[in-house]
């Protein structure tokens, strides 16, 4: 399925019934990323399942300007979709990048968002300029120039991805121009510095960690100040976390249970 939003074609897939789900990937996978896994057949036995390409990934339009990629921006796409797919509201649950387009729809349109889940990401409830952690902005920057530059060996060494299969997965279809304007877009995004005032959901989001991430003590303490129910992923660092379906599902399932559908 595909729509159109702000003059670009945005893929997604459409799968099973129930209460809306979306899912939003992390950089720089796509939405067949999650079928990979197994979670969107997982879930479309019980939940209508959004798998979102989100612009410049999976089989979505890739443009090569920064200014496309504003986080809020990525934000309206996911909202075409809703709106393509005819659904008024839905859950939504990213994971690392994805995260940030969650929080992101969450922040410009908390009356379409039944409940919010967080993976291996953050809530943005202060600027990031007084958290305590290495700037992301500089992290995409190096990562954005290496895209460019390198392309995808230097990319890789940069994120520590050395399994050449995985590499392999992600790199498909991919292209690199776009996921370097992507990160520079998202850097300059407005929610990076106004920070997220979570008391705009209906309910308390769900996050989860691995707990081999170096920001797990960041992310359980600011899970912790938003009300939010926190899990860490035993044994797992952050691309383990998302592959490790058998200890997310569980966790996801029981929290999409105490959320009402009408709310």
């Amino acid at each position: 399925m595909e729509t159109i939003s702000r003059g670009y074609r945005i893929h997604y897939v459409d799968a099973g019934s129930g209460p809306p789900l979306v899912l939003l990937p992390g950089f720089p996978q796509s939405a067949a990323r999650w079928r990979a896994i197994g979670y969107i057949d997982d879930f479309a036995r019980d939940f209508r399942v959004l798998a979102v390409d989100p612009l410049g990934h999976g089989l979505s339009e890739k443009s090569h300007n920064a200014n496309d990629y504003l986080l809020e921006d990525c934000a309206m796409d996911v909202l075409a979709v809703l709106d393509h797919a005819e659904v008024d509201k839905a859950h939504v649950w990213g994971y690392s990048r994805g995260t940030f387009i969650a929080v992101a729809v969450a922040a410009v349109a908390p009356q379409r968002v039944l409940s919010l889940i967080v993976g291996g990401g953050r809530l943005f409830l202060r600027p990031e300029e007084d958290s305590t952690m290495p700037s992301r902005r500089l992290s995409w920057h190096e990562r954005a120039v290496a895209l460019r530059e390198g392309g995808w060996g230097r990319y890789w060494i940069l994120a520590g991805v050395q399994d050449r299969a995985t590499q392999a997965a992600l790199e498909a279809g991919q292209d690199p121009l776009a996921l370097a304007a992507c990160l520079e877009g998202s850097a300059r995004s407005p929610i990076l510095t106004s920070g997220f005032d979570v008391s705009v959901l209906s309910r308390p989001p769900l996050v989860y960690s691995g707990a081999e991430e170096g920001s797990i003590a960041q992310d359980r303490a600011e899970a912790t100040a938003a009300g939010a129910e926190f899990h860490e992923i035993s044994g797992r660092s952050h691309s383990g976390a998302f592959q490790d379906i058998a200890a997310v599902a569980p966790i996801v399932r029981a929290y999409l249970s105490k959320v009402r559908p009408d709310r």
